[in-house]
């Protein structure tokens, strides 16, 4: 992939447009350990820069409703094309953002997280969702009260 280094004649292709999507609809008492989209599904569909790298975004709002250590995390996967594509990253906690296992029924922390990825296709299309996941003890204590997820061009 080439690089935009100084002097580089910037073309629409090397840097196609930054999406963004927000919801706040709550996804309350949350059970599912293994990943899954939520609802509704939180999704973008961006086209790769010529650099083949974008910088992805995920934003949560999330708590622990119960006096347990159970956490509740949000990430990112993406796919080639759209959702029934073939995946080029798959959901992991280490790309999202996590509640920390603390009891906290009334409050809410919005945290977010910025990694790269690598590889893609310039010019392919590629569709990027939030995915949630539980950790912890049987039952269904965390809520998420917000998700977005922003992808942007990198140099």
């Amino acid at each position: 992939m080439p690089d935009l280094l100084a002097g580089t004649i910037v073309r629409g292709l090397d840097t196609p447009q930054t999406v963004y999507l927000q919801d706040t609809t709550p996804n309350l008492a949350v059970a599912n350990t293994d990943y899954q989209p939520g609802i509704p599904e939180v999704g973008v569909t961006f086209t790769a820069p010529t650099t083949g790298r974008v910088k992805i975004s995920v934003g949560a709002s999330m708590r622990n409703d119960a006096a347990n250590t159970d956490r509740v995390a949000v990430t990112v996967q993406v796919f080639q094309t759209n959702a029934g594509g073939i995946e080029v990253l798959a959901p992991t906690v280490f790309r999202g953002v996590c509640t920390d296992g603390i009891a906290s029924p009334s409050n809410y922390c919005t945290t977010g997280h910025t990694s790269l990825l690598t590889d893609l296709t310039p010019g392919q299309q590629y569709y990027a969702r939030c995915m949630q996941i539980k950790f912890g003890t049987a039952g269904t204590t965390p809520d998420i009260a917000m998700r977005d997820i922003l992808v942007e061009p990198a140099t």
